[in-house]
């Protein structure tokens, strides 16, 4: 299946999602779980669907939902799926102030929660030399350097591997 071509996929979609938009915990999770999903296994994923239905800045939001770690972790997986996209698709994530509350992440007790931070900074970070100096202006070198000093496991970390690698680090 086309998505691009498909006009039923995208308004199938945006119905879909339009309970992310709830205040309902378990339906947030469930619709972010979702998009996570389909960003995940489709070959060619939607992201642009997802985008125009406004799934980035809800997922930002859904970062500082640290009473809901499982809603955190699924929104840090769809802006990681997102800003591994395109230039222009990375570039939508950091306009939408994503970079400082991924960074917060990395300071999570869950090592799931840091770990889909380090990979959404990294693919940030990987787009090029602007938006890798625009993730260390925001103050990603001390958390990374303390997680590094104590948690010997982290350097086992894919997620770490790519993003201290597109720092430079």
């Amino acid at each position: 299946m086309n998505f691009r071509e498909s006009s039923s996929f995208s308004s199938s979609y945006g119905k879909r999602f339009l309970c992310e938009f709830s205040s309902d915990s378990s339906r947030q999770y469930d619709a972010t779980q979702s998009a996570r999903k389909i960003l995940s296994r489709e070959r060619h994923p939607p992201i642009d669907v997802m985008v125009r239905a406004g799934i980035v800045p809800r997922c930002i939001e859904f970062l500082r939902y640290t009473s809901h770690p499982n809603i955190q972790f699924e929104a840090a997986w769809v802006l990681t799926n997102i800003a591994s996209g395109t230039s222009a698709q990375a570039d939508i994530v950091v306009k939408a102030n994503a970079v400082e509350p991924l960074v917060d992440l990395l300071r999570s007790s869950y090592t799931h929660i840091v770990e889909q931070a380090m990979w959404a900074l990294g693919n940030i970070a990987g787009d090029g030399p602007v938006l890798r100096d625009f993730v260390i202006s925001k103050g990603i070198v001390v958390p990374l350097l303390a997680l590094v000093k104590s948690h010997k496991e982290v350097r086992e970390y894919n997620g770490y591997s790519l993003c201290s690698t597109n720092l430079n680090l």
